[in-house]
This record gives C-alpha cells, sequence and structure tokens, in this order.
C-alpha cells in the first residue's frame, strides 16, 4: 500500500509539473509564431503522440464517437473555444494569474453537479467555495484595471471546462476516460486546421525558434500530464489526485518569475493561496471519509 501510494503521489506531481509547463512553454512558443500556427502545429504533435498511444483501440475508440455522436460535438466545439481562449489569455495576461483563477474549477464541478446530478453541498464544501471565491476578488482588486475583464473571462471559461468535467463523469462509464482525452486533441486539430487555412490561406510552417517549445509543450501537456493523471488515479483517490495536483499554480508562479520575468504582487499572492485553499476544502469535503 505504501508504495502504491508513492507511485500514487509521484504520477501526480508528474502531472503537476507537466500541466504548469505548458503555461510557460506555450507563452515561449507564441512569442515568436501567431496563435493560430502554433494552435494548429501544438495539437497535430499532439494528435501523433495520442495515435500511436490509442492506435491499438480504434475500433472501440470509433465504435464509441458513433454512440455519443452528440455530447462529443458540444464536447470537441466547446473545448476548441474554450482552449482557443486559453491560449490567447496566455499570451495577454501574467500566466500565474491565469492559473490562479484556472484553479478553480473543482468549485464549479460541485456547483454543476449539484445542479445537474443533484449532489448536495455540505457545509465544508460551501465555506470552501466562499474562500476561492474571495480570493479571485482579492486578485480582481490587486490587478490593473485592464485586466479585470481578462480575469472575467478566464472564470466563465473555467466554468465552461467545469461543465464539461460533469458531463464527462456521465459519460464515462460508456466511454473510457482516455478515449475523450483522444477526441478531443483530434477535434481541437480538426478545428485549428480549419481556423490556420482560413488566416494563413494554408498551412504555415512555425517560426524555428518555437519549435523546440511546441514540441516539449505539446508532449508535457496533453500526452505526459494526462497519462499521468490517469496513472495516479489506479494508485489515489481522485480527492488525493486533485489535492496534490493544487499546487500547479504555485509551479506556475515560480516557472513565470524563473523564466519569464512575471511576477505577482503580495495581495494577489494572497489572492492565489486562498483559492488554493478553498478548492481543497471542497474537494475534501466531497471524499467519502468526510461523507
Amino acid at each position: 500500500m505504501k508504495k502504491d501510494r508513492l507511485k500514487g503521489t509521484l504520477y501526480a506531481i508528474v502531472s503537476a509539473v507537466g500541466y504548469s509547463s505548458v503555461y510557460i512553454l506555450a507563452r515561449f512558443a507564441q512569442e515568436y509564431t501567431r496563435i493560430e500556427v502554433f494552435l494548429f502545429w501544438w495539437f497535430l504533435y499532439a494528435a501523433l503522440l495520442s495515435f500511436f498511444i490509442v492506435k491499438k483501440s480504434v475500433r472501440g475508440f470509433w465504435k464509441s464517437l458513433k454512440a455519443h455522436t452528440v455530447f462529443f460535438i458540444y464536447f470537441g466545439m466547446s473545448e476548441a473555444v474554450g482552449t482557443f481562449t486559453f491560449f490567447y489569455l496566455l499570451r495577454v495576461m501574467n500566466p500565474s494569474i491565469l492559473a490562479f483563477v484556472g484553479n478553480l474549477s473543482p468549485v464549479f464541478v460541485a456547483v454543476w453537479a449539484f445542479g445537474i446530478l443533484k449532489e448536495r453541498l455540505n457545509a465544508i464544501e460551501i465555506i470552501g467555495g466562499l474562500v476561492a471565491i474571495s480570493g479571485v476578488l482579492i486578485i480582481t482588486g490587486a490587478s490593473p484595471a485592464g485586466d479585470i475583464l481578462k480575469i472575467l473571462v478566464v472564470v466563465v471559461i473555467t466554468m465552461m471546462f467545469s461543465l464539461n468535467s460533469v458531463l464527462v463523469r456521465l459519460k464515462v462509464r460508456d466511454i473510457p476516460p482516455f478515449f475523450m482525452v483522444t477526441f478531443r486533441v483530434f477535434s481541437l486539430l480538426a478545428v485549428y486546421t480549419i481556423y490556420l487555412i482560413t488566416q494563413a490561406g494554408g498551412i504555415e510552417l512555425p517560426d524555428k525558434r518555437s519549435v523546440p517549445f511546441i514540441i516539449l509543450g505539446a508532449t508535457m501537456g496533453p500526452v505526459v500530464a494526462t497519462f499521468s493523471v490517469f496513472q495516479a488515479l489506479k494508485y489515489l483517490k481522485a480527492a488525493d489526485v486533485s489535492i496534490i495536483k493544487s499546487i500547479q499554480p504555485l509551479l506556475v508562479t515560480l516557472g513565470s518569475v524563473i523564466f519569464l520575468g512575471k511576477f505577482i504582487t503580495l495581495r494577489q499572492l494572497v489572492g492565489g493561496i486562498l483559492i488554493i485553499v478553498g478548492v481543497n476544502l471542497v474537494v475534501f469535503a466531497s471524499s467519502k471519509e468526510v461523507k
């Protein structure tokens, strides 16, 4: 049991590091390449890696796709809009703020589950949600006026991603989770291919300076980090994995300072820590032990 918990913890940490690295690597890549070119090559590389992982289950993948067409169409389009917004915001705002506010996902998942799945909210979950929201308000109040609208947009796309998480929870009995991850990558590639062609008139190569960041980022995020999450869930409870992964915004902040020279104020850091504390309260309160 101790070895299993150690394996699960290590996988969860690798996942947090992988997702955190996306913020830094994607920011570097977009300094040299326009967003439509960046998105196409980022998800093309991720799709190629995903294909080699899932190629043995192609028949099962297509069977699931045909059986749940409506869900997959909504899932693909909403993820494409949300992902584009995320990478665009990464170009124009401090990655640390984006990571802290985006970390609200478990709070919104609990709210959506309450409304859609009729799951009850206990007192600790409500308190945790209020603490996390207070953190967002502190960050907003401590940020320049031009960033307030951007923070609001981050909240909206986080709500959308959280809704998708709840819908995936409804479908997970019929569709293997890795099929959903694979479909997401391929659907994003399809949408961004069309976007690139309409914007550039054809396929355009990225600036050679951005290529290493695209390759490494597309490997660390959509592939390594996602695979690590699923492996961690084999050895740990979902609540434990979520709590370990909550270090992600702090890793992004550290990486932003070291590699990008992007600092945040003390008030913004306090707000971010409140978000982490509130989110962990929500995750902890939803665990079976508390119930």
